[in-house]
């Protein structure tokens, strides 16, 4: 999407550009939230789906996610992407150490991210001791995964 519809003063809306735009080139708006938009392809697809919608944009069509990295499991320095090749998953080799993901490895790390997902779905976005005691926990598995990067606006929205 190359806008964000925001609110504005008196309860209006206003319309905001994500990026520079050209004359007259075409203006995009999002059927997800804003915190949707972090998201993983995955979710974000899912979530259209109330709208019969399947998206082709360019980030949709990446076969990497960079916004589902995870902790290597076994350097704990690197990061495991998640690749996508048709309705197949796999984790690609550490970004450190080139090790590849185990199996089982692999289903422990993307059950961690569905129970962070039910956690996320249901946290109330005011309660920081919770949200810095969940981000801690996150960053043991996660690396540049939406994850930790939705709980770090969070924190940062009350922070301001």
């Amino acid at each position: 999407a190359t806008c964000c519809w925001q609110y504005g003063p008196d309860d209006t809306f206003v319309l905001r550009s994500r990026m520079a735009l050209e004359a007259g080139a075409e203006i995009t708006v999002s059927y997800l939230e804003e915190d949707d938009l972090v998201k993983g392809t995955d979710i974000r697809r899912q979530k259209l789906e109330m709208w019969r919608f399947w998206c082709a944009c360019d980030r949709c069509q990446l076969e990497v996610d960079a916004t589902r990295g995870f902790a290597c499991p076994k350097c704990m320095a690197g990061t495991c992407f998640v690749a996508r090749s048709g309705s197949t998953e796999r984790m690609l080799p550490c970004t450190v150490c080139y090790s590849p993901v185990r199996q089982e490895d692999q289903k422990e790390l993307m059950g961690y991210e569905k129970q962070y997902y039910d956690v996320l779905e249901g946290m109330e976005k005011a309660d920081v001791p919770r949200i810095e005691e969940v981000r801690s926990c996150a960053l043991q598995c996660f690396k540049q995964h939406w994850v930790v990067y939705q709980l770090e606006q969070w924190l940062i929205e009350k922070y301001r």
